[in-house]
């Protein structure tokens, strides 16, 4: 039998001591490496996204030690289906991006959570450092849906040596649709492959010039009555028809674009697209400069002003949270800090997505492909005039997908059928009241 003496008890107790505080810390260093996993899944190209995601997963991870993010990017194409199938799954992310045209439904649907108790009470998120349009985007009957991202506005960016080339200054900024008419058309020259402008009507688009010559959409009286048919919708799609076929101041099947010969080979003297498509100008500026090639001189204008208004279509996306979350607080710690002027920085140093702040610092960094000069002159309009002053948020809503296809159509008929813009706008609204009528708006 193994009897222990005074001293080898000490001795004991003293090896049992250090072994529970050996085990007590390994316990503790194991709680404070636990860390809480939020997940978030957004849509795009794993290659050409993921540099900016391990830099959005770096930084958020080290202004939120207690936290490790885990990003998802799914392919464009398969991002609302998957999406769809993770909520009925039970399986879905903490965080995901929400489309603008599917907000109002989803919201209807009772698929996102409401976040303006969140956004109230934020103490990251003050709504009067942002441009009020971006927040309208995340914004549905009064409700916050969630945190802006991924906003964007059309413009019109003008070919300054075709304008040159016709005698014609820069126009200011309060040109009206009559002035686009006069300088298109100067600045025409179809046999050599050159047209004044193209334009969104024949593929189905147009919504800003239906609202800057009506002050209406497709629809109208809260979105229950059709008005495509209104006198003065009708005149802006004669308009385009007299610019397209009688002045030929647009391709049209009776005149096509030559091959090769486009906007940004500076074959378009005023043409429509995205603030957006600013890397993908300035990239091919870069490449004709690296070939020894001069490349057209451009500057960015608003959409030339109708009778009724002068505002540039706009919209965006945001990161939604799903309303059966059970820890949506958990979930809200990314969707602010995405949102955020520090989650701004890393979207704007990658170039990833235009700042939703009217700050300096975030618009050199986003333009920082630009020559100095080039940024000045488009960032001072940026800032200062489209999106304080003409950009306007469109908000989709539940019918928009039937209504869009029933334009689509009425707009082939007039741009590819010839048929008469009276008739088929007529059909058009027609079409449009039966939608209502069967989905129970009117």
């Amino acid at each position: 039998m193994l009897s222990t003496t005074s001293s080898g008890r000490s001795t004991l107790q003293a090896v049992l001591a250090v072994v529970l505080m050996i085990g007590l810390s390994g316990i503790l260093a194991g709680q404070a490496l636990a860390k809480t996993v939020i997940t978030v899944a957004t849509y795009g190209d794993i290659i050409t996204q993921k540099n900016t995601w391990e830099d959005i997963k770096k930084t958020f991870e080290e202004q939120n030690p207690g936290y490790e993010l885990s990003y998802t990017i799914i392919p464009y194409n398969d991002y609302i289906t998957k999406l769809t199938t993770l909520f009925a799954s039970g399986k879905y992310p903490d965080v995901f991006q929400c489309w603008a045209q599917y907000k109002p439904r989803w919201a209807e649907d009772g698929i996102l959570l409401d976040l303006t108790p969140f956004i109230s009470n934020s103490k990251r998120l003050n709504l009067n450092d942002y441009f009020p349009v971006a927040w309208e985007a995340a914004k549905y009957k009064g409700k916050y849906y969630g945190t802006p991202h991924d906003f964007n506005s059309e413009v019109y960016y003008f070919n300054v040596d075709l304008a040159e080339s016709a005698g014609l200054p820069v126009p200011s900024l309060d040109w009206d649709w009559r002035d686009f008419e006069r300088y298109v058309t100067k600045m025409t020259r179809p046999d050599e492959g050159i047209f004044g402008t193209n334009h969104s009507l024949q593929w189905g688009g147009g919504l800003q010039w239906v609202y800057n010559f009506s002050g209406h959409y497709w629809l109208t009286d809260n979105n229950t009555r059709a008005a495509v048919a209104d006198p003065k919708v009708v005149d802006m799609v004669k308009f385009w028809v007299r610019l397209t076929f009688d002045l030929q101041a647009a391709p049209s099947v009776l005149k096509p674009a030559q091959p090769g010969k486009d906007e940004f080979g500076g074959y378009i003297g005023v043409w429509q697209g995205w603030v957006a498509y600013l890397d993908q100008l300035s990239k091919f500026e870069q490449n004709a400069r690296a070939a020894g090639k001069e490349f057209w001189e451009w500057t960015m204008l608003p959409y030339p002003a109708g009778p009724a208004a002068q505002r540039n279509f706009a919209q965006g996306h945001m990161w939604s949270i799903y309303a059966k979350h059970p820890n949506p607080e958990k979930a809200w710690v990314l969707a602010e800090w995405l949102a955020s002027y520090e989650g701004q920085k890393v979207w704007a140093r990658n170039h990833a997505f235009q700042p939703l702040m009217p700050r300096t610092d975030l618009w050199e960094s986003y333009l920082s492909f630009l020559p100095r000069e080039k940024y000045q002159k488009t960032g001072a309009f940026l800032l200062g005039y489209l999106y304080p002053r003409y950009a306007l948020n469109f908000s989709y809503w539940p019918t928009y997908p039937e209504m869009h296809q029933v334009w689509t159509q009425a707009m082939a008929d007039i741009f590819f059928n010839r048929k008469s813009p009276d008739t088929v706008l007529q059909n058009a609204n027609a079409r449009m009241e039966a939608i209502l009528a069967r989905r129970g708006v009117k």
